[in-house]
């Protein structure tokens, strides 16, 4: 089965599971209203405390001041829902006033609403703020609602036995959900900095949250039907906040964490190719260094110890290069230096190995080439410097000695070399000896 059909029959599943749900707990509100909202609260609940949980384990990795501002909120009005849940008539648990619920209800959702639209204010920008300093803010705020209601009683009467909703209330439930059409705006404002799921799936959020307020403004008392549609939608504006924790806060740092790993090893490796390319080649003509080049020189005499394979090298000098450097300078020298050094290149097969030995003076590898075979490639590269020009019309000739491997160590075959490139300068230079 392709992803495509996977993802559809997972949406399915998806979809099947929430309506039997949903029904489940109408028809269990039928039966228990009570029951129906301690259950939904709780859910409502445990969503909130799974964001605020998955913000804070991954606080390390969300860049996003907005995402952390809201998971953090999350623990605060769950703690806030928890009262409005304990606290409702029924419950038997608050036995002094019946109506703490409500006054608890519209704590919590102007906390919300108010975190929702303020922290828009921060999206797209990475955090510059201590993980402790909004949980601080929030714990302070949520103790001074509690307080307000149940310890000064100053916070305002929503609920009225046999008369329904307060004045209060109705305005509240209003002003939250003009909070949340401002943070809807100011969503669209910013939508560039956000991805297109999270964007999507707070936009939802944000809706389904004045959808539910709205219920708030209706019924005459805390059993009515509007109310069960009120939970119904408030629970799914807090799984739309946990699904956008759980894409911004664990999956795509996991990917990102996992790409930077994977960055970082390409990284390494690229840089561990240069360090390996700085020590083995010369700067300015990209050619094998010195030090290189005399390793190769006995590796192939290594191989000829031991299988016998013939190999000779050449030794090559630019003849009066010296003159170059004194009438043209040296930045034109350098350059006839990597000139020559592609035309040494290109002249050489793909098995031949060339360096720079010092100065104007190059070392060439030839493996599996005796001495009519050297003198051969030599002789190819003096006509095509012959028949080069250089940078600035540099008109520029080479020497070459040319030796083939007998038993004797690196020096003495090199010095070979160097005793038929000293032949062939002697003899006029701009010709091949050895």
């Amino acid at each position: 089965m392709n992803d495509n059909g996977r993802n559809w029959r997972v949406h399915l599943a998806g979809i099947l599971g929430v309506t039997a749900l949903v029904v489940l707990l109408y028809f269990m509100s039928r039966f228990s209203y009570l029951l129906f909202h301690s259950l939904i609260e709780f859910f409502s609940i445990a969503i909130a405390f799974t964001a605020f949980m998955v913000t804070w384990n991954a606080r390390k990795y969300i860049r996003n001041s907005y995402l952390l501002l809201v998971g953090y909120a999350y623990l605060y009005i769950a703690v806030l829902d928890l009262f409005h849940t304990l606290s409702y008539k029924g419950m038997s648990i608050f036995t002094d006033y019946d109506y703490y619920a409500n006054q608890l209800w519209i704590g919590a959702r102007f906390f919300e609403s108010v975190v929702l639209a303020g922290a828009l204010l921060l999206a797209g920008r990475e955090r510059s703020f201590s993980a402790w300093l909004p949980n601080v803010v929030y714990g302070a705020i949520t103790l001074l609602i509690l307080l307000s209601i149940f310890v000064w009683r100053v916070f305002p009467i929503c609920f009225i036995e046999g008369v329904g909703l307060t004045p209060f209330k109705k305005t509240a439930e209003y002003v939250i959900s003009g909070i949340l059409a401002v943070a809807i705006l100011s969503l669209f404002r910013r939508r560039t900095v956000l991805s297109p799921d999270c964007f999507n799936l707070l936009l939802a959020s944000l809706i389904l949250t004045i959808l539910s307020e709205l219920c708030f403004t209706a019924y005459k008392n805390n059993y009515a039907f509007i109310n069960l549609v009120g939970h119904y939608l408030k629970a799914g504006s807090f799984y739309t906040v946990y699904r956008i924790l759980i894409v911004k806060g664990i999956r795509e740092p996991y990917d990102h964490i996992f790409r930077e790993m994977t960055e970082n090893q390409k990284t390494l490796r690229y840089q561990n190719e240069q360090l390996t390319e700085v020590s083995i080649r010369d700067g300015l003509t990209g050619l094998f260094n010195y030090r290189c080049i005399r390793e190769r020189l006995m590796d192939a005499q290594h191989r000829h110890a031991r299988y016998g394979e013939p190999f000779s090298i050449l030794i090559l000098d630019l003849d009066r290069f010296k003159l170059v450097n004194d009438t043209q300078g040296h930045i034109v020298g350098d350059a006839v230096l990597k000139e020559f050094s592609g035309l040494l290149t290109d002249s050489l097969r793909n098995l031949d190995i060339a360096g720079r030995y010092g100065g104007e003076e190059f070392l060439v590898i030839l493996p599996g080439t005796g001495k009519e075979g050297a003198r051969a490639a030599a002789e190819k590269i003096r006509l095509n410097a012959e028949a080069h020009t250089f940078v600035n019309e540099v008109r520029m000739t080479v020497s070459i000695g040319v030796a083939s491997y007998h038993e004797g160590g690196p020096d003495e075959f090199i010095s070979q070399a160097d005793a038929n490139l000293y032949m062939a300068k002697h003899a006029g230079r701009n010709r091949v000896a050895g």
